[in-house]
């Protein structure tokens, strides 16, 4: 008897939970594109990729730190450029130039939002080849590849 009157509330907590599932950010990898809220479709790559794209020297290559200034300093991959997702936001123009670059954006790791919002704000300006390192610093650390810290 108690269980048919739980019923109604087990099933709505399940309604609830695949809501929240099929509400989730979308998370791709190797190279596969990823829609967000915006509907800004941006490619996902993995640290081996990123760290081919520095050691093959791609041309008009920007590996884009959207981390504060603060932990850009403390550590950051060798060979990126800071771009606050702060400041970016303010002023887009901080972008490198020519808008055929390719931009990877990456910050703190899955949970850490700024590397999509940097890219989604690429997007907007023009800029056709735009990826994030959705793992982000601490699986580039952990993996033990190349780190500066200034």
């Amino acid at each position: 008897m108690r269980f048919s009157r739980l019923a109604p509330l087990l099933v709505y907590i399940m309604f609830l939970n695949v809501g929240a599932v099929l509400a989730s950010e979308q998370v791709a990898c190797c190279g596969a594109p990823v829609t967000d809220d915006k509907n800004a479709a941006y490619i996902v790559v993995n640290s081996e990729e990123v760290r081919a794209l520095l050691q093959n020297k791609t041309p008009d290559l920007s590996v884009v730190d959207a981390r504060t200034p603060k932990e850009f300093e403390k550590a950051h991959i060798q060979g990126a450029i800071n771009i606050p997702v702060e400041q970016l936001e303010i002023d887009a123009t901080l972008l490198p130039v020519p808008k055929h670059a390719k931009l990877v954006f990456y910050c703190n790791g899955v949970k850490c939002g700024k590397s999509k919002i940097s890219a989604n704000i690429a997007m907007d300006q023009g800029y056709s080849d735009v990826s994030v390192y959705i793992d982000g610093m601490p699986v580039w650390a952990e993996k033990g590849y190349p780190i500066s810290s200034e």
